[in-house]
């Protein structure tokens, strides 16, 4: 991880663009992929930690130059990774506002759906928890252009359902237009 970021690093001196010319108005999509997981900590039971493959969405629009309106999804998948009776996939859906401090930094929070789904290896069971999932998120610009962005992106969400609290988090690497 270190070495990654050190190249980022060092690309972000060979490609920076001119601050004039970056241009955030109108659409705006963001993806990304890196690694994550999800904190359990069910009712009556002991807490779990499920590492995963994170994936980053975000589709939106901006209403100022710094600040955008977007539906923003992070997903953990850990069933590459899970014990007999821990969940899969989790994910937070929310509506969320990206605020750019600068043209190397921004800052997400939002408030939405989070869903945990738990499965069992002997496909016996399936269950699903739904609940309130607040997103919060900051991403680091390395690679800039007047358009496009690479970014290396934190996002945390907590989840509260009826019969669990959790959170999410993952690191991706992501690639943003604008």
């Amino acid at each position: 991880m270190r070495s990654l970021a050190v190249a980022l690093l060092l690309v972000s001196s060979v490609a920076h663009a001119d601050p004039d010319t970056i241009l955030r108005k109108g659409f705006t999509l963001r993806v990304g992929l890196g690694g994550g997981g999800a904190y359990f900590a069910p009712e009556q039971a002991s807490t779990t930690q499920e590492p995963g493959i994170a994936v980053d969405f975000l589709v939106g629009g901006f209403v100022r130059p710094n600040l955008a309106i977007v539906y923003h999804q992070v997903m953990v998948d850990s069933q590459p990774f899970e014990n007999v009776f821990t969940p899969g996939v989790s994910a937070a859906a929310t509506l969320a506002a990206q605020y750019w401090i600068g043209d190397r930094v921004n800052l997400l929070g939002g408030l939405g759906l989070g869903i945990m789904e738990h499965e069992a290896r002997n496909l016996i069971r399936s269950d699903v928890e739904e609940g309130l999932a607040i997103d919060l998120g900051v991403s680091v610009l390395p690679v800039i252009s007047p358009h496009h962005a690479l970014s290396l992106s934190v996002a945390v969400a907590p989840v509260v359902t009826d019969h669990l609290i959790s959170s999410l988090y993952g690191v991706s690497m992501t690639w943003q237009y604008y």
